[in-house]
């Protein structure tokens, strides 16, 4: 359970430096952050299921 609970936390970093690389270059990587979002969400549904 922890071990899946770090690759969410990862998951978020990513989140967030795709968020950060948005505001710096612009909206060519809106795409991008939209993919870690859902990634993010599956995760999330995934390890609410688990308990």
């Amino acid at each position: 359970m922890s071990g899946l609970f770090l690759v969410i936390i990862i998951l978020g970093l990513g989140a967030v430096a795709s968020l950060i690389a948005n505001l710096y270059k612009g909206n060519r990587y809106r795409l991008n952050m939209i993919i870690w979002a859902i990634i993010i969400v599956i995760f999330l549904l995934l390890w609410y299921f688990r308990n």
